[in-house]
């Protein structure tokens, strides 16, 4: 996953209920890692993850902190990323991870 973007770090969240868990990871602090497992995602357009639950497709933000949609800032802070691809996990359609 990472190589195909040329990514140094990756999570893969999987929805259990409403909520997206972390299920996996590729790089990033533990303390993100942390912080992720702590704090699931609702399907919102606040974070990448929930956006891309929502969608049902790719999205592509060049810079979290320029985006007005985008309100997690505390992981930002914590993860130190600016850019952000989210690629949905699709069954039948419906986005699961």
């Amino acid at each position: 996953m990472t190589r195909l973007c040329e990514a140094k770090d990756a999570f893969i969240f999987l929805r259990e209920g409403e909520l997206y868990h972390v299920a996996a990871r590729y790089g990033f602090s533990s303390k993100f890692q942390e912080f992720l497992g702590q704090h699931p995602r609702p399907a919102d357009r606040g974070s990448i993850t929930g956006r891309t639950a929502l969608e049902a497709k790719v999205v592509h933000v060049p810079d979290v902190m320029a985006d007005p949609e985008y309100s997690w800032s505390e992981a930002q802070q914590i993860g130190g990323y600016r850019t952000v691809l989210g690629v949905p996990l699709l069954r039948d359609g419906s986005p699961v991870g």
